[in-house]
């Protein structure tokens, strides 16, 4: 499932439900994968959900769902994403070490389609890229 969001947040408030974190100096896979993203933008964070799963989590749920026949606004990835969209100037949803050649999404409605197909695989790994439209 989809293990690894980056993101530029318009603001660093969110949500209750949710924050922003900085990536840790230590962590030099996820510095690598924001400066090949994200070149030049300054600030770029990894979302996290407060007190409950982790995004990661929320993909394999969401996939379990939709695979299985269950509508896509059922889950809680169909509450995440929108608020993402909307806190955010861009962000990339991945796996493994597989960031490059992203698809990019600029409306909500090609965010949900791209997601409930990729979704719908027997894999259920999302690879893509939202871009707030210029």
């Amino acid at each position: 499932m989809t293990q690894f969001v980056l993101c530029t947040p318009k603001a660093i408030d969110m949500s209750e439900g949710m924050y922003f974190r900085p990536i840790s100096d230590d962590d030099q896979f996820l510095t690598d994968a924001a400066r090949s993203l994200f070149s030049g933008e300054p600030s770029i964070r990894v979302p996290v959900l407060v007190g409950g799963p982790s995004i990661a989590d929320l993909f394999t749920d969401a996939h379990n769902a939709v695979y299985n026949g269950l509508d896509y606004s059922t889950t809680r990835l169909s509450i995440v994403i929108p608020e993402l969209v909307r806190s955010c100037k861009s962000f990339a949803l991945w796996w493994g070490d597989d960031w490059s050649d992203l698809p990019i999404c600029r409306t909500d409605g090609s965010i949900t389609l791209e997601l409930i197909a990729q979704l719908s695989e027997p894999i259920g790994e999302v690879y893509l890229r939202w871009q707030e439209s210029p």
